[in-house]
Formats: C-alpha cells, structure tokens, sequence
C-alpha cells in the first residue's frame, strides 16, 4: 500500500484551487486552436492579419488570469460545465464556448483565401 495522508484515508480531503500557472496553459491552449484554425483555413501561416487578429485574444486571455487571479476558483468555475447544470444550459455552454469561436475562425480564414459566395 502506498503512503497517504491521514485525510485521504477518511475521504475528507478537499478538492485543490487550480493553479494559475494550469488555468493559464489551458486558456492558451484554446486561443492557439482557434489561431491553427485561423491561420489553417487561410491556407498560409504568413497571414500577418491573421495573427494580429488572434493578438487580442491572446492580451485579454494573458491579462485576465494574471492580472485579475484574486479567485482562481472563480475562473475554474466559469469554466467548466458543474454537476447540476441542465441539458439545454449544456448545449449553450458549447455552441458559445467552441463551436461560435471556432466557426468565426474558420469563416475569416475562408475570407481571406477568398472561399465562398462573392
């Protein structure tokens, strides 16, 4: 059997607060996707637009969590889907969470190649 702390045997150990360093590394995550998305649909890595669009999500991403993290918890809630949450409430949280971002991307990089109805 491995070493545990007393509270762990009990079942009384509470959930850790995120770290900063963690909730930062997954909101780059996503901004980085919806720039490969971006920049993939465009057709070219070059597209300096591009990048200077996907800029401002990567400030407001950096300054929220380093700049505002007097509740890191907060940030971990507003995050992720809790138990509780009802189905419809569920299917909002991902239409507005990945599918609208990703779905704009995707449609400026088509612009940009010139994709689509003219």
């Amino acid at each position: 059997m491995g070493l545990s702390s007393p509270d762990s045997v009990n079942g009384s150990e509470e959930p850790r607060e995120p770290s900063v360093v963690s909730i930062l590394l997954r909101l780059m995550a996503y901004v980085l996707i919806l720039a490969a998305i971006l920049l993939a649909s465009a057709g070219r890595l070059d597209w300096v637009m591009g990048w200077i669009y996907m800029a401002p999500y990567a400030c407001v991403t950096v300054f929220g969590v380093l700049v505002v993290p007097l509740d890191p918890g907060l940030i971990e809630e507003r995050t992720r889907i809790n138990e509780g949450t009802k189905e419809w409430d569920k299917r909002i949280s991902v239409v507005g969470r990945a599918l609208y971002p990703s779905a704009q991307a995707q449609a400026g990089g088509h612009d940009h190649r010139g994709v689509g109805p003219r």
